[in-house]
């Protein structure tokens, strides 16, 4: 059966100094707040993001236990608000450090932990240990995975999430990722949501197509200026004749095959409600929303999409 989420990438800056974890919480915290709005299914915040900012054995040093004081605030948000949160941060296990994505569910309860595989030689020599086994998470909408920054670098990973069952692969970062991130999601025909510090990030449709992308960039900031909702941003998807069938099936018929997308605002070009969507189009409507930030308020921009989950792209 179909289904259709709604998914918050988070972006926050580097706070550095030496209250950057209590400035990199609070900032998420705000700002998971500020999306709350939008009522998402599942947020997703940065790789490590308590401990940006700090070089990588400070951060190291800063590695908290899971269930603990961070899993604990944001566990709370998760569940005043009702939604699922990809927490990433540096789990102390012991003698040892992962760095971890954490699943907490809409109580704000922790689900489960993913642990890196491939650390960076940075973070080797630092002491972060590598994890062993790619997990996959059963939620309330369906199965997720959670990949980290560097596992980019080996498909076999994104493949064994694939097989796992994941329909969507959130991928916490401290870069963008690029064309091998688009690569991913076509290759293993999964939804992937980034989200990092600084950099872009993108919600990916199963063929790579950023739906929707924002972040920090040079050039892009305006001192001073709090983060504002400018619009809605409408994509509609077509793919191949064979998969837009199957999507008839279950939302109706359309026309035509290929990729085909369709952006418009409202109020703008495109001769349809909302500026670009007639009444009527079918298979695959994808919604996002936009906000923009500047240093001035918290420093971090967020964006939403609706997903739809069709049965054609599950395994």
């Amino acid at each position: 059966m179909p289904r259709k989420i709604t998914v918050s990438t988070l972006s926050l800056r580097r706070e550095g100094g030496s209250r950057a974890v209590e400035a990199n919480v609070a900032s998420a915290e705000r700002l998971i707040e500020r999306a709350a709005a939008l009522k998402p299914d599942i947020v997703c915040l940065p790789e490590t993001f308590p401990t940006v900012g700090l070089t990588t054995p400070q951060a190291v040093e800063a590695a908290q236990s899971v269930p603990g004081p961070i899993t604990e605030r944001i566990g709370a948000l998760a569940r005043r608000f009702g939604m699922n949160v990809v927490c990433p941060l540096l789990e102390r296990k012991g003698e040892r450090v992962y760095n971890a994505g954490v699943l907490l569910d809409r109580h704000g309860r922790v689900t489960g932990a993913y642990h890196k595989i491939h650390p960076t030689i940075d973070e080797l020599e630092a002491g972060v240990t590598p994890g062993h086994r790619v997990e996959v998470f059963e939620t309330d909408f369906g199965r997720v995975g959670v990949l980290i920054c560097f596992d980019i670098m080996f498909p076999d990973r994104w493949r064994e999430a694939k097989e796992g069952g994941a329909e969507v692969v959130f991928w916490p970062s401290a870069y963008e990722g690029g064309l091998p991130l688009q690569a991913r999601a076509c290759d293993y025909e999964c939804y992937v949501v980034s989200s990092t510090p600084v950099w872009g990030c993108h919600i990916l449709d199963i063929t790579g197509y950023p739906i929707a992308s924002a972040g920090h960039r040079h050039g892009q900031d305006r001192p001073g200026e709090a983060p504002v909702l400018d619009g809605l941003q409408h994509v509609e998807t077509r793919r191949h004749p064979g998969e837009v069938r199957r999507e008839g099936e279950i939302q109706g018929a359309v026309a035509g095959g290929g990729l085909h997308a369709r952006i418009g605002r409202p109020g703008g070009d495109g001769g349809g409600p909302r500026g670009g969507v007639r009444a009527g189009d079918a298979a695959g409507l994808l919604l996002a929303e936009r906000g923009g930030a500047g240093p001035g308020a918290d420093g971090v921009i967020f964006r939403r999409a609706h997903i739809c989950l069709l049965s054609a792209m599950q395994v």
